[in-house]
């Protein structure tokens, strides 16, 4: 059985993102998660492979999660009132290029150079005024996160 989770994660690395949409709504019934993201998708899907054949969290886990995403701030609060935390990496893919972004205790990290905010690495990847947020996917609507 563990040969057939690997091929089938393997088959998920060669799909564009809208064939792993179509792949989503063939395993899950609904339309995929609004992500801009191939390496997201790719890895829920990954997951979601991995969960039927093994089963997903025990209970107790599930409800430590919770319980560090409600501490934080997370849960079931708004997603504005989320914040990066430094070590987080968000990842966006441009035109066929993944772009990688470290979060730093003050700024950002992009292919070697330090930035204050995420709109002007927006711009230095594609030429034109991005909300950085929006651009990252971060949040629906360009507001500050």
């Amino acid at each position: 059985m563990t040969r057939e989770i690997e091929v089938a994660i393997d088959k998920l690395s060669k799909l564009s993102l809208d064939e792993l949409r179509t792949e989503w709504v063939r395993r899950h019934k609904r339309p995929a998660p609004a992500c801009r993201s191939r390496d997201l998708l790719r890895g829920l899907l990954a997951w979601a492979i991995q969960e039927k054949a093994y089963g997903g969290f025990r209970p107790e886990t599930k409800r430590q999660l919770k319980a560090i995403g409600t501490a934080r701030g997370g849960g079931d609060s708004s997603r504005s009132s989320r914040r990066l935390m430094p070590g987080t990496v968000v990842v966006r893919e441009w035109h066929g290029v993944s772009h990688r972004v470290y979060v730093q205790e003050s700024g950002f990290s992009y292919e070697g150079r330090s930035f204050d905010d995420l709109s002007t690495i927006a711009r230095a990847i594609t030429g034109a005024r991005w909300s950085g947020p929006r651009f990252f996917g971060l949040n629906k609507d360009g507001d500050t996160a």
